[in-house]
């Protein structure tokens, strides 16, 4: 358990409350026969297995459930059993936390964000590297250059990935490219205004980056492309496309335009962590006409 954030949850028990909808959503949930849901909560939140934040929400491991509780207002907003698994029926102790930096002990992988130290590098919760020295992949990050590296939620980066930064880049527009002034010559350092910048390099959600790939300074990956192993990504990606080579270039999208749409419009990966445990079966099924359906349903609601 996170001690300061239960402490932080545990300290302002005075505020929970919970709403009409969040009481009926609660006791048909937990199938409770209990009138005070509120009082019922705030016992479980002080005996808690483990309490942890994640974006706008606190989520409440305890007595195989899971309350949910809005950080800012501390509203309970709804309660659910664990799901159990179909092999053991073991219930699972805890939803994953992005906080964690090793998520799979014994193997060289971590979740990027809690390892980031530079303020010019943002990443969303749960996107992975399968290194674990994430920052040191991206290169010619310098500060007053006031370029940013963005990343968002979910993506899968994998070993030896690089992103190149403005830095990397030389005045062009001259006869030589030589930067003189960097290695002792007498030469004025040229303004940041006469230097090739690109911008902020920005990758989506849901984003496969493969093995070797080198994404130049000021490329935006759309979410849930897909960037082929040892690929040279100088150009933008649109979501869903499958880019490979040097230069990528586009092989194909992974769907049809409809269910591309959809995908953008629903935004799974921008939903609480169990709203998304319980998404998983939709997300890795490969009936996409059925896909479609389900998307077009919950949009609806």
């Amino acid at each position: 358990m996170n001690n300061s954030m239960s402490n932080e949850l545990q300290n302002n028990l005075d505020r929970l409350h919970t709403t009409d909808l969040g009481l009926n959503r609660i006791r048909k949930n937990l199938d409770l026969d209990i009138s005070d849901i509120v009082g019922w909560c705030k016992q479980k939140v002080l005996t808690a297995e483990d309490i942890f934040r994640q974006g706008k929400n606190w989520y409440v491991n305890c007595d195989n459930c899971v309350i949910t509780i809005n950080a800012r207002s501390y509203t309970i907003i709804t309660a659910h059993k664990r799901k159990q698994t179909a092999v053991d029926e073991v219930a699972v102790s805890s939803l994953p936390n992005p906080n964690t930096k090793h998520p799979v002990p014994g193997f060289p992988v971590i979740y990027v964000k809690p390892t980031i130290t530079r303020p010019n590098i943002i990443v969303g919760d749960f996107t992975y590297y399968s290194g674990e020295d994430f920052e040191s992949r991206v290169t010619h990050h310098y500060e007053f250059y006031g370029d940013k590296l963005i990343i968002g939620k979910f993506c899968q980066i994998a070993a030896d990935v690089e992103f190149i930064m403005n830095g990397a880049n030389h005045k062009m527009d001259g006869a030589s490219t030589f930067p003189f002034y960097i290695f002792g010559w007498k030469q004025d350092v040229p303004p940041l205004s006469d230097m090739p910048h690109k911008g902020d390099t920005v990758v989506g959600n849901d984003v496969w980056i493969g093995q070797n790939a080198v994404i130049l300074p000021g490329v935006h990956i759309g979410n849930g492309a897909i960037i082929g192993a040892n690929s040279v990504v100088g150009s933008n990606v649109e979501p869903y496309a499958i880019v490979v080579g040097n230069p990528a270039k586009t092989v194909r999208k992974r769907f049809d335009d409809e269910l591309i749409a959809l995908l953008q419009e629903f935004r799974w990966w921008d939903k609480a962590i169990d709203e998304i445990q319980e998404l998983i079966p939709l997300l890795h099924d490969n009936d996409l006409g059925r896909v479609k359906q389900e998307i077009e349903r919950r949009l609806a609601k």
